[in-house]
């Protein structure tokens, strides 16, 4: 048998929960082969792109008054060109981009006007991040860049999406995967993209048996409907 265990999407990007990971420890020690992922973590690497954001940008509404859009389509070729860049430096693949993302080179968006008084932008984040190395101030505004972007796809693309419990309205107590499925629906731009990682995920591990662990508050585990060919099982109990 092979097995493959996923995260869904998205429960806490920053702090992985182990789940699945000591699941995968288990299961291999017992001689069967596992493959583990986190889903959100893969699909935000994915939807966090150049190509991914061309695509959001098209369907954005230029009609729109969400701030968090209106700054994306004001300054989308700046945000587009440093995204990669971003995402590679928050990951500590590139940190030699600290320097210039320390001084103020990222475009500065809605949520760095929410963290500081009218007209005092530069002298607040001088005193909040105080004596901070240069590293820890260039995250911080990288952060900020990202989570910009973020607000823009809740407010323009897909109301659900969150880097912190994504859609949790939606599992709250469901019985079934129906509700989630109506809500994939309603926002292809956002799932077409997630739906071709969890594809990639699945080609790779070519499993026999697919598990999603369901961690809302933890309400329930519950083994996803899997594609053609995998095996199914019903909704667990809490705990199970």
């Amino acid at each position: 048998m092979r097995i493959l265990l996923l995260t869904p999407p998205l429960t806490q990007l920053n702090t992985p929960y182990p789940a699945t990971a000591c699941l995968t420890s288990f299961l291999r020690a017992r001689g069967y082969t596992v493959s583990q992922a986190d889903l959100g973590l893969a699909w935000v690497l994915r939807l966090f792109t150049q190509a991914s954001l061309e695509r959001l940008r098209a369907a954005l509404d230029p009609r729109s008054t969400a701030r968090s859009v209106r700054h994306f389509l004001d300054h989308s070729d700046e945000i587009l060109l440093h995204i990669d860049a971003v995402i590679a430096f928050l990951q500590g693949r590139d940190e030699a981009l600290a320097r210039r993302y320390a001084a103020g080179e990222l475009v500065k968006g809605p949520r760095s006007h929410y963290a500081a008084p009218i007209g005092k932008g530069e002298v607040f984040v001088d005193w909040a991040l105080g004596t901070l190395g240069i590293i820890d101030r260039a995250r911080y505004f990288a952060t900020q860049f990202i989570e910009d972007v973020a607000d823009m796809i809740r407010e323009g693309i897909d109301p659900d999406f969150s880097f912190i419990h994504y859609g949790q309205s939606l599992v709250m107590g469901a019985p079934s995967l129906d509700p989630l499925l109506e809500a994939l629906e309603r926002t292809p731009q956002t799932m077409e993209t997630l739906w071709q990682v969890t594809d990639a995920l699945y080609e790779r591990s070519s499993p026999t048996w697919l598990e999603c662990r369901s961690l809302f508050r933890a309400t329930s585990s519950a083994r996803c409907e899997p594609p053609s060919g995998c095996a199914r099982s019903r909704t667990l109990p809490a705990g199970a």
